[in-house]
């Protein structure tokens, strides 16, 4: 009966420390591994809280701006009815002005 290379290399002893450390470097890089991905979770988390702060600001700012917006064009508008009455009450001096 021939061996086959293979089987020699099944046949052997594995050393029980071997498997001891091989254990033990796999349940660190676990540990590692499950570290790693709760603070990658947190960090998800946190740039999903700030998102939703940063779309919180920016709807606030958009909703001033607009009030802001709408305030000017009302102040705008006052003041052409202003001017346009000014112009008017000038108007009625023109014949004083001629008398002078």
């Amino acid at each position: 009966m021939t061996i086959v290379p293979h089987e020699v290399a099944f046949s052997r002893h594995i050393d029980p420390e071997v498997l001891d450390d091989l254990e033990h470097q796999t349940s660190n890089l676990a540990s590692e591994l499950d570290r790693y991905i709760q603070s990658l979770q947190m960090q998800v988390e946190q740039c999903f809280d700030v998102t939703l702060q940063t779309l919180d600001v920016n709807e606030e700012a958009a909703g001033k701006v607009a009030g802001a917006v709408q305030e000017s064009i009302g102040k705008t508008t006052q003041l052409i009815r202003l001017c346009d009455q000014l112009d008017r009450d000038m108007e009625e001096l023109n014949p004083i002005r001629q008398q002078l």
